[in-house]
């Protein structure tokens, strides 16, 4: 597995696997046979209210996995491992056991389903089955009169996150990797770096994926918030670091360092131009004090203290609006790198790349943070680091300081008249579901305050959240993401959004002077001549297929747009105008164009 495959969304293998056998789930490797007698349970009656959680169970032993495996490699030689499946030959739906009503529906919702088909017979296994200790397993004694995506269409429509699974292949592919006891080591190594291992079999859908089965498996520490995640130090480090450095510019005719403008040395950068996407963001000038010439060597453990230092404050002021109808808000940032970040394990003591936009696809070529501030100023980089390096070990004291700093805002803000809203990423993405779980207990935590995001995560768009967090499905996202929003909203009728205008269709309508360079507004912004407005209007309309009457200036929608929330605008943004009809759920679409 490479890191190229967690943005692009492949699926990963196990490397070195026989062609043909399929990576085993998370709950197969960990589950013990046995565990438990298979009977029919009342749900209702055996969940213990007070046990409903999402806690970590405690792994088994190394010992006892490799004795596990072992024990079923031999019954899989003596053709017993697959008649034990073939006892529960048809699907299988898992449901969490933190999800009580869920059981329950489920319940009832398949013994509807599967009335007068082959077998009829529904049987349900308690948690500590074969797929582990918190899954509730209800099993169709035989192949259902209709598909297994039937069974998912009638569990969702009864509002059932549940996952059904073929149970044909479930142990039987467990004890086809297993191997000897090294398998063990080297799964977990593997389910260590694979973090975008694609798990679909019995999860529930929309709630437990990879992420929330690495803290209930235990095969892995549940650390650093389900971030994705690869090492980074030794060699790796130290070359990519030399190659940030670059080398000195020399001037052919006099064999001298040639020097900038201000007498500064230049130098001819060592990067590459997959360093951009795949490494994270490191500003020369820090580079070069990191550097020991007595060692030749750039020293790790400088990186390692300053990024483990805790930032002073985690909100970023922005501005404050003053909105049509008089209302003042002032608006914040919160967020870190884009696409790649560093930050410190600080329980390993040792440096990690971050994936920190994981739905990333084609707008990393048009990507705004990786221009500007971001790289120009040298704290830049540290600070983002120091920022996700605490998010990621202790996301509690993250969440904490983060709600202080938003409650004193909220109390300065009613005492100056004015709201409070925060964007919550001016870079980086929603990497993890704990991570957009925490940021939706935030939001809820402070519901006088306006939540907002762009994300690139299909998973984030389209599903539940808070009513005072506004999503914005980004365009842009890899076709992973993509299919997941356009499979539920192919045309983006009902779901607000954002997108990126190419520059050809508005350039030639911009106010530029006579020297064709671009006539900026008071605040900064890119002018459209006020004439060719309607025809900006209609090009946006039929690029997208929009009506052109729902298409808005920013400063048409400031001044009536955001009054009238049961209308749908598409608002248009230029560069050096705010984002904040984002915030505003009468816009559907925020149109910004290129820069």
């Amino acid at each position: 597995m490479n890191f190229k495959d967690l943005y692009e969304g492949v699926e990963p293998t196990l490397p070195g696997a026989p062609k043909g056998i399929k990576v085993m789930t998370p709950q197969q490797f960990v589950a013990k046979q046995g565990d438990g007698e298979p009977g029919e349970q009342d749900p209702e009656k055996d969940i213990d209210e007070n046990t409903i959680t999402h806690g970590v169970p405690q792994p088994k032993t190394d010992e006892k996995l490799r004795q596990y495996y072992a024990d079923l490699k031999a019954k899989k030689q003596q053709g017993v491992a697959e008649g034990e499946v073939a006892q529960h030959a048809g699907p299988i739906v898992l449901v969490h056991k933190a999800y009580r009503d869920n059981i329950i529906k489920a319940k009832e919702a398949l013994q509807r389903f599967h009335a007068g088909g082959p077998g009829s017979k529904l049987e349900i296994f308690p948690p500590s089955g074969r797929y582990g200790p918190d899954y509730y397993e209800f099993h169709l004694a035989a192949k259902p009169h209709n598909s297994i995506e039937a069974i998912k269409s009638t569990l969702k429509g009864e509002g059932v996150q549940a996952g059904v699974v073929d149970g044909q292949q479930n142990m039987a592919e467990g004890a086809s990797i297993s191997g000897d006891g090294g398998a063990v080591d080297n799964f977990k190594q593997q389910m260590a770096n694979n973090t975008e291992l694609n798990y679909q079999k019995g999860v529930a859908e929309g709630t437990d994926n990879l992420a929330r089965i690495r803290k209930l498996s235990g095969l892995i520490e549940a650390d650093l918030l389900g971030a994705p995640t690869k090492p980074f130090g030794g060699q790796d480090f130290q070359d990519y670091m030399a190659r940030i450095a670059g080398t000195p510019d020399i001037d052919k005719k006099t064999g001298e360092v040639k020097l900038d403008k201000k007498g500064k040395e230049k130098y001819v950068s060592g990067k590459t131009k997959q360093d951009k996407y795949k490494m994270p963001y490191i500003h020369r000038s820090s580079v070069i004090k990191y550097y020991n010439p007595e060692g030749k060597r750039y020293d790790e453990d400088q990186v390692k203290q300053a990024l483990g230092q805790r930032p002073k404050k985690l909100l970023k002021q922005n501005e404050k609006m003053k909105h049509s109808n008089g209302e003042l808000e002032q608006f914040f940032n919160v967020g870190f790198a884009a696409l790649v970040g560093i930050a410190l394990d600080e329980d390993n003591k040792n440096l990690v790349i971050v994936n920190t936009c994981p739905g990333a696809g084609s707008c990393k070529i048009d990507c705004f943070a990786m221009k500007g501030g971001k790289i120009q100023f040298e704290a830049a980089w540290l600070s983002d680091g120091r920022i996700l390096t605490y998010l990621l070990n202790d996301p509690d004291g993250f969440f904490n300081q983060l709600s202080s700093e938003i409650s004193r805002e909220e109390k300065d803000g009613k005492k100056g008249g004015y709201s409070v809203a925060i964007r919550w990423h001016d870079a980086g993405d929603f990497f993890s579901p704990e991570y957009v779980d925490m940021a939706f207990k935030l939001a809820k935590a402070h519901p006088e305050v306006n939540f907002y995001a762009y994300t690139k995560m299909g998973d984030v768009a389209i599903g539940n959240k808070p009513a005072n967090f506004m999503i914005n499905w980004s365009e842009g996202a890899n076709t992973t993401q993509e299919k997941k929003v356009k499979s539920q909203d192919p045309t983006l009728a009902s779901t607000k959004n954002s997108r990126i205008v190419p520059d050809d269709t508005f350039d030639d309508l911009l106010v530029k002077n006579e020297k064709g360079n671009l006539v900026k507004g008071s605040e900064g912004q890119w002018q459209v001549q006020p004439d060719k407005l309607p025809e900006l209007k209609q090009r946006l309309a039929q690029l997208y297929g929009l009506s052109a009457n729902s298409i808005l200036s920013y400063d048409e929608w400031a001044t009536k747009g955001k009054n009238n929330p049961m209308m749908k605008w598409n608002v248009i943004v230029t560069p050096g105008e705010p984002d904040v009809s984002a915030t505003d759920p009468g816009v559907l679409s925020t149109l910004l164009l290129r820069h």
